[in-house]
């Protein structure tokens, strides 16, 4: 392999990050994985997501504040194939594990759900079903008219829909991990 390649850095990006000193934010700057492995529910396990599984979630949890970008906000970006090599090669070396995907992991939804089975050993059929009705009810309320009495009731669907999500996740998933999870640093 030539030097060049071997020597190649991390795209770098700024980042900033909710302090534990009563939510201010504060600006960081690092390369694309320590912005990853800032965001606590994108690494499951030490294995390696596809390239259209990093670029959903480098561009759409970037201004989430919920499970996906956790305490972190950024500027949506894209990697290109030569970045995401890169960023492999990165997780490689720290041990992660190159995985087949399923064609349709494709999001980072779908790879949560993917993970719940391969991880926690959690029937995927079902839990593919529910990830949908969540996913399009989400959209129905980004696309509602703004009236409270149908906020309520989309909330009110929302919040049962993953009220059963949880149990079934509960009810199905193994006492221990199939996979070694990730530690947090």
């Amino acid at each position: 392999m030539p030097r060049e390649q071997l020597n190649r850095q991390l795209r770098r990006v700024t980042y900033d990050v909710t302090g534990r000193d009563g939510g201010r934010l504060k600006s960081e700057s690092g390369d694309v994985l320590s912005l990853l492995l800032q965001c606590p529910f994108f690494f499951i396990a030490r294995i390696i997501p596809p390239m259209s599984v990093v670029n959903h979630f480098l561009t759409s949890a970037a201004a989430d504040q919920s499970m996906s970008g956790g305490n972190c906000r950024w500027e949506p970006f894209q990697l290109d194939d030569v970045e995401y090599r890169d960023l492999v090669n990165a997780l490689t070396r720290q041990r992660f594990k190159k995985v087949i995907t399923p064609r349709w992991v494709r999001t980072h939804r779908d790879w949560l759900t993917w993970c719940g089975e391969i991880v926690w050993g959690v029937p995927v059929a079902k839990a593919r079903r529910m990830a949908k009705r969540i996913a399009a009810l989400e959209q129905k309320m980004q696309a509602s008219d703004g009236s409270d009495e149908e906020v309520v009731n989309l909330l009110k669907k929302l919040m049962a829909l993953r009220c059963e999500e949880a149990r079934y996740f509960s009810e199905n998933c193994s006492g221990k991990p199939k996979i070694p999870l990730l530690r947090a640093r």
